[in-house]
């Protein structure tokens, strides 16, 4: 089966969970200072929690993936587009 791009993620349920990541396997590695020890702490799911499936179809060169994000912090007054989502859009 191929993937439809429709953003209807259901067609991945055919997919076991043990082929899924999320934020549990995630750590925090940023540095609070930048000549300092980076932090290796887990992420807090009620601030980020990701849910990450690749899919590749065979006989196709196509790698497919599924990406379910939510996350508490949106900043839509930065017209820096590093948001996936612009006021513009």
């Amino acid at each position: 089966m191929i993937p439809r791009i429709d953003g209807d993620p259901s067609d991945w349920k055919i997919v076991p969970d043990e082929y899924f990541y999320g934020t549990d396997m995630l750590l925090d590695v940023e540095r609070d200072d930048p000549k300092g020890p980076m932090r290796l702490n887990k992420i807090d799911p009620k601030d980020l929690d990701i849910k990450v499936c690749i899919g590749w179809v065979k006989g196709m060169n196509c790698i497919y993936f599924l990406y379910q994000a939510f996350d508490n912090y949106w900043e839509f007054d930065n017209d820096d587009l590093l948001n996936d989502v612009s006021k513009y859009a």
